[in-house]
């Protein structure tokens, strides 16, 4: 799994590639974090994603909560992947 992430003033991105599984998770989160902490509209974008399994989609959930608290928008990615 790799990511990076790009800002443009308020607007970010944050995009994705290879197997987002339970393995990388745990690295997410923060990454997923300070992505929100840094923009006011975060985009999350899939590019090259083989595969997610169930922890992803828990952390796009908890995601959406955080960002409905902190009063931000967070739109999600473009295409769907499959799921293991």
């Amino acid at each position: 799994m790799k990511w990076e992430f790009r800002k443009m003033d308020d607007y970010g991105e944050l995009i994705f590639s290879g197997e987002i599984t339970v393995q990388c998770i745990s690295e997410l989160l923060p990454v997923l974090s300070r992505s929100l902490d840094k923009v006011q509209r975060l985009a999350l974008r899939l590019e090259g994603v083989e595969c997610v399994d169930i922890s992803f989609l828990q952390l796009l959930c908890a995601a959406h909560k955080t960002s409905c608290r902190l009063m931000k928008e967070l739109t999600r990615f473009e295409r769907i992947v499959r799921v293991r």
